[in-house]
């Protein structure tokens, strides 16, 4: 198996292939698949604020009735837990959102991809992926930190530690299993790289 170096890594020379290849290379990638990956970490990220809602409205109805230091404790507990939800929900919607700036690069090459029929038009073609795979490259260097985030803020510091607000509350293997999932964005192809 194959590891992709990263996006400067032998860049594709899209010259040196044929037009109606270049068409086919687009063509292979449906910006749609990649909206409904962003649009699933965008529900992940409204589960989590609804949860941490929730988490808030649950532990209102208790202020009232239960007084004291283990009172007090609780209700730190619960709001550091919620806020905590909050930053990994934040930080799964900037994922969202570099997706869906990745979809938005490929629907518009999608739309600026000339017919073939000259070399004029060659140039044209060969011009729109080299701009979508500068796109890639841009995206892809923010993604790793966007993931990032979201194990950092899931209180993660790697599969045997904990750490942050959470505390011990998050198995951290959730929150590398979400940017395992999250990963999966490879724009190989288009940025010379071989994929995985």
């Amino acid at each position: 198996m194959s590891t992709y170096a990263g996006p400067d890594a032998n860049p594709t020379d899209f010259a040196q292939i044929p037009h109606p290849q270049l068409i086919e290379m687009l063509a292979a990638s449906n910006p749609n698949t990649i909206v409904a990956a962003a649009d699933h970490w965008g529900d992940v990220g409204a589960a989590l604020f609804a949860h941490a809602d929730e988490l808030d409205r649950g532990s209102a109805p208790i202020r009232d009735l239960w007084a004291g230091s283990a009172a007090d404790q609780y209700q730190t507990m619960v709001a550091n837990l919620a806020a905590g939800v909050r930053r990994v929900a934040t930080a799964a919607l900037a994922v969202r959102d570099l997706i869906h700036l990745a979809a938005e690069a490929l629907h518009g090459a999608w739309l600026t991809m000339p017919a073939p029929a000259d070399a004029a038009a060659h140039t044209e073609a060969v011009a729109v992926m080299t701009q979508l795979a500068a796109r890639y490259r841009e995206l892809y260097v923010q993604l790793p930190g966007a993931l990032r985030a979201v194990v950092a803020a899931a209180g993660a510091g790697g599969p045997d530690r904990f750490a942050g607000l959470f505390g011990g509350l998050l198995p951290a293997g959730l929150a590398w299993a979400s940017a395992a999932l999250g990963a999966q964005f490879n724009p190989a192809v288009l940025c010379g790289g071989t994929g995985s």
